[in-house]
């Protein structure tokens, strides 16, 4: 097993993460000067969870000036590449009687010397080139022999439940923002109008599971007809997503709305369906700077021309939860 260190975001509740990371790798978590500790072969699945700044590889060391130098300099003996620049970064995290620039400078001129001719020390961790041995030293000591970066925002269910809609491409990158953002997806729409689309939006459904690390997914497949295959396509999907976030039971719901993609007048009438409802829309891409050359044509559609289309019927076809596997998609197709 692999001694690694969990990094948590700036928005992320320690305890909180150290008990996501117990449960879902099944390994006992333990926090330690603002980070969590623990030994683990499942790297990658972790640096996919949300509320994790960054994740390091790490060996143990005593916590002393000696033993700390030590441990740097052989891992840059074994991870320096000839002809990279290399750069020591000491972190800290508790009173010790040395300061880290003392110990940062001892261990870069340690492995300047050891090998010189093949590496040369940077002067700072950023400059092109550089191998950033980084050591944080609290109780225990550890210095890094990788990291990683993690997926950043916080951990999922941190702000509550709330409900989302698959309709189209730019939905999927709604519902993970909002998954970012913290919030755990308690029931997914699965919005279509034919077979096709029912099989595209199931693949957007499974990648929002698999990138919000989810066992099983609870659906609700709403088939919609009478759409028109022209540019108000999207605004009539998006707009009888509203209407049925609008009915469900959680009160926190997701639109996937953008004003890159999306007419003004359009947003508002879709959260007033939501505030009318007595529910909470959060928009996550309202201002974000989207292109879809499928959609192009949306937003020049006007108020009048959609309400003479916008009422489109919708049939939900049944309620069900799937685990996230290789059946995933022939399981959905099969349920209706």
């Amino acid at each position: 097993m692999t001694l690694i260190l969990v990094h948590p975001s700036l928005q992320t509740d320690l305890k909180g993460l150290a008990r996501t990371l117990q449960t879902r790798l099944n390994t006992p978590a333990h926090i330690q000067d603002g980070i969590v500790v623990l030994r683990t072969k499942r790297i990658q699945e972790i640096t996919r969870i949300f509320g994790i700044a960054k994740v390091s590889v790490v060996i143990e060391c005593h916590s002393q000036f000696q033993a700390i130098s030590k441990a740097i300099i052989e891992v840059g003996r074994r991870t320096i590449l000839q002809g990279q620049n290399f750069f020591v970064k000491v972190n800290v995290l508790e009173h010790h009687d040395f300061e880290a620039r003392d110990l940062e400078f001892a261990a870069m001129g340690a492995i300047a010397a050891e090998l010189a001719g093949i590496s040369n020390p940077a002067k700072s961790e950023h400059e092109a080139n550089t191998a950033t041995i980084a050591a944080y030293v609290g109780k225990r000591a550890f210095v890094s022999l990788r990291e990683y970066e993690g997926a950043g925002g916080r951990i999922s269910g941190a702000l509550g439940n709330a409900s989302c809609a698959i309709t189209h491409q730019m939905s999927l990158a709604s519902c993970i923002a909002a998954c970012k953002a913290g919030f755990f997806l308690s029931e997914l729409l699965l919005l279509y109008v034919d077979e096709e689309d029912l099989r595209t939006n199931a693949k957007l459904a499974r990648a929002l599971a698999e990138k919000a690390g989810l066992n099983s997914q609870k659906l609700a497949l709403v088939r919609v007809t009478k759409v028109r295959e022209e540019k108000t396509r999207i605004l009539q999907l998006d707009y009888a997503a509203a209407r049925v976030l609008a009915m469900v039971k959680s009160r926190n719901t997701i639109l996937p709305l953008s004003l890159a993609i999306h007419p003004h007048w359009f947003i508002e009438l879709a959260m007033k369906e939501i505030y009318h409802a007595g529910k909470i829309p959060f928009v996550p891409l309202m201002f974000a700077e989207l292109e879809d050359k499928n959609q192009e044509g949306a937003k020049s559609v006007s108020r009048e021309a959609f309400m003479k289309v916008r009422l489109v019927p919708t049939t939900t076809t049944k309620h069900i939860v799937l685990k996230i596997g290789p059946n995933y998609l022939h399981d959905i197709i099969d349920s209706i």
